[in-house]
């Protein structure tokens, strides 16, 4: 998923606007203190059912908000034959395959993975977020460097046992395994001819080159 980390102003945890703080007069220096608010899972979550992010592509991560940027044609095909691969794979497996919806990791972070392959619930996660998956999948175009530092740390923690990179700008598969806290300690890059075999179901296969959008010779 693509982001842009650029600070903007949210409100706090009650709904209003930060207060700035003003320095007392006649000091021969004044030393501001500005500190950003560390929001955790459940004031978000309140805060969005509340209504206040309306509008806003927004999510939470280790305690801070991150913009998302518009997907491109490239990004969404790719979610889709992503989406498309795995459905195949885990329908038939209890397992749900939820495309950028939000991953309740900890109590600090509502990340919404392009895909994460997750176990099945009878109601379809109506009263809850999943807190666990088998595999996640961010499609990577401008946000490369945030899904290999931020994102792979979130993901670790949580001991998400997989965790896969689409690079769209080099056709390659990057894939995580073995977590650790905060990164993974395996780590292997597959090309355009290779296959790939999820965890979750060691005996399928998928070919790479299906997971990219079709380019012009």
């Amino acid at each position: 998923m693509s982001h842009n980390p650029a600070k903007r102003s949210v409100p706090n945890a009650n709904g209003a606007e930060p207060e700035a703080s003003t320095p007392e007069r006649g000091s021969d220096m004044v030393t501001a203190t500005v500190e950003a608010h560390h929001w955790t899972r459940e004031e978000y979550e309140r805060l969005v059912e509340a209504g206040a992010f309306e509008g806003w592509k927004i999510e939470l991560v280790d305690g801070v908000l991150y913009d998302m940027m518009a997907q491109g044609p490239a990004h969404s095909s790719a979610v889709q034959k992503l989406l498309r691969e795995l459905l195949a794979i885990g329908s038939g497996m209890g397992l749900d395959v939820r495309p950028q919806m939000p991953l309740a990791v900890s109590d600090d972070s509502l990340p919404e993975p392009d895909i994460a392959v997750v176990p099945a619930d009878p109601d379809d996660y109506a009263r809850f977020n999943p807190a666990e998956a088998l595999l996640v999948v961010e499609v990577a175009q401008s946000s490369l460097h945030y899904d290999r530092s931020v994102k792979q740390r979130v993901y670790s923690r949580a001991r998400i046992p997989e965790y896969w990179i689409l690079n769209l700008a080099s056709c390659q598969l990057e894939v995580y395994r073995d977590p650790a806290r905060d990164r993974y300690e395996s780590r292997t890059v597959l090309g355009l001819a290779d296959e790939v075999s999820p965890l979750f179901a060691p005996e399928t296969s998928i070919r790479i080159a299906k997971l990219f959008p079709q380019r012009e010779s």
